[in-house]
């Protein structure tokens, strides 16, 4: 009886052993699946920063058509502002505002300034360009990452990353469409001026995003975007008392200045910090591409919002990015690059 009882057993067990090599089988393709998606992290990070930062611009760009508002004093309110919202949710998460690794303080002073330099720059390109040509001219950022990951922190070229940039890079031009319209004088005066200031700010920006990337994660996200906060609310009052000293000025502010001010916190804080978790979690040259569909969003804004009409440069060149993109995000998710 117990020889019968120990075959019977020993058969079970051989039954079952199937069923687990099955099992074992499916595993690793389960894993190859969630290691894909994985890879993409930083893209999907970037790709909600990009819907944060139009929703920037063109927060921005309504508050400056329809009042006084100087670019310093949006930098000004903004940094204090997420100051505040920061050191909250820091203390709730029980980070230490004022320890910094040693080896992580030059990356954070250079984080700090390079990021205030570059916002308000794009805010002067607002106040004196059109949202397109400030689209345009900002958004060669992702041309500056990618060189300046390569040439400082050694990140290496793929053919893929040089191909994506190139047809990026000619698809932001196709959609920002610079050759076919001209800006009215009248309208934006100062024109060169801001052109130089946005292109300064898209180095500058460029130079920050390397700084957080060089970090590799060792700072919390909240506590770089504090930091840079910070900058913003101890730099801008220098700005703008040269400028009043320069020129009588008064901004006077109601509830239409208010409502824009909170607009634009809400959305650079999300941004700042998608932004930071992107460069974090993967390579500069290939999160930075995905950047640029603020362009498509851009151009869509314009289009409800302001009435502008596409042309067909414009619909070619966000076809170009999005297909770009999309190639890209799935060639590295099945893991050919």
């Amino acid at each position: 009886m117990a020889e019968k009882q120990e075959m019977l057993i020993k058969a079970d067990v051989e039954a079952d052993q199937p069923t687990k090599v099955k099992v074992e089988a499916d595993q690793p393709q389960e894993k190859g699946i969630i290691a894909g998606i994985k890879k993409l992290r930083g893209q999907i990070y970037m790709l909600f920063a990009t819907l944060l930062s139009s929703a920037v611009f063109l927060q921005t760009k309504l508050l400056f058509k329809d009042s006084a508002i100087t670019p310093y004093e949006i930098n000004y309110w903004v940094g204090i502002l997420l100051m505040i919202v920061q050191y909250f949710a820091l203390r709730i998460k029980g980070v230490d505002i004022f320890y910094i690794p040693k080896e992580c303080r030059t990356a954070i002073i250079i984080r700090t300034v390079l990021g205030y330099v570059s916002n308000g720059c794009m805010y002067a390109g607002l106040k004196t360009l059109s949202l397109s040509k400030v689209t345009l001219l900002f958004w060669t950022q992702p041309v500056f990452v990618g060189i300046l990951g390569w040439y400082i922190l050694g990140e290496r070229f793929t053919k893929f990353d040089v191909l994506g940039i190139l047809l990026v890079f000619n698809g932001v031009i196709l959609i920002a469409n610079p050759f076919e319209e001209s800006v009215d004088y009248k309208q934006y005066p100062y024109e060169t001026i801001g052109s130089i200031f946005t292109l300064f700010g898209a180095v500058t920006s460029a130079g920050a995003m390397i700084s957080i990337r060089s970090l590799g994660g060792k700072v919390d996200s909240l506590l770089m975007t504090m930091y840079w906060a910070m900058g913003n609310a101890l730099f801008s009052p220098l700005n703008l008392g040269i400028k009043i000293a320069n020129e009588e000025m008064t901004t006077e502010y109601g509830w239409f200045e208010i409502f824009r001010v909170l607009c634009i916190l809400i959305s650079m804080f999300g941004y700042m910090q998608m932004q930071t978790l992107a460069y974090v979690s993967d390579k500069a040259v290939r999160v930075a591409p995905v950047a640029t569909f603020v362009l498509i969003l851009n151009c869509m804004a314009d289009m409800i919002i302001l009435g502008t009409k596409p042309s067909l440069m414009q619909i070619m060149g966000g076809i170009l990015i999005i297909s770009t993109n999309f190639g890209l995000s799935t060639l590295k998710c099945i893991g050919v690059i």
